[in-house]
């Protein structure tokens, strides 16, 4: 018993009521007739919002809001932000809700951490996948760059040598009008006055 003085209050708070419930089969009795009575209340509210009502959803939501930003702080990693990893959280949470079964006899703050740990690592493990891919796509971006320059080029080099085969008179209005001739794209009004045509 005087080794037991030295721990903490509430381990030795925990460890007394312990031991009073195991000696005590009424009060175990006792213990889960409540519990049943707080789940009778909460299956309820779970079958509601399984049902497809969406206030009885919202307060559940809400009331466990604390145990998602409970879970994200614990096991928070890898490349998402904060606000990321809470979204995956909430996401975790609803589908625990909508999957929990209360006559299983789990509490669902357990069934739910797993849950939401679960919606989390999904959403890391996704978030580098889509970095891996950004990664991939920029190591190969050069190449690709360069090979549009390439075909630029050479579009270019082509239009230039079908542009030129136009009687002169044409050549200067393509040429003005799309800005080949490097001075910038002329309107057609512009074009009309120069030629001293009216519309």
């Amino acid at each position: 018993m005087a080794d037991r003085l030295h721990l903490p209050k509430v381990r030795r708070f925990c460890f007394h009521r312990a031991a009073e419930i195991q000696t005590s089969a009424t009060e175990r009795r006792n213990a889960v007739s409540y519990c049943t009575t707080i789940l009778g209340k909460d299956a309820d509210l779970y079958r509601q919002a399984q049902a497809g009502d969406g206030e009885g959803l919202a307060q559940l939501m809400r009331s466990h809001e604390g145990l998602v930003h409970h879970i994200v702080r614990q096991q928070w990693r890898g490349r998402l932000s904060y606000e990321e990893a809470i979204h995956a959280g909430r996401v975790g949470l609803w589908r625990a809700i909508l999957g929990y079964d209360p006559e299983r006899g789990d509490a669902f703050p357990s069934y739910a951490s797993v849950a939401i740990a679960r919606q989390l690592w999904r959403a890391v493990k996704e978030a580098e996948r889509e970095e891996e891919i950004a990664v991939a796509f920029t190591l190969s971006t050069p190449s690709l760059a360069a090979e549009a320059e390439g075909v630029g080029w050479e579009v270019e080099a082509t239009l230039y040598a079908l542009v030129g085969r136009l009687p002169v008179k044409q050549r200067w209005v393509v040429s003005s009008y799309y800005g080949l001739d490097g001075w910038g794209g002329c309107t057609l009004a512009q074009l009309g006055e120069q030629l001293g045509c009216s519309r």
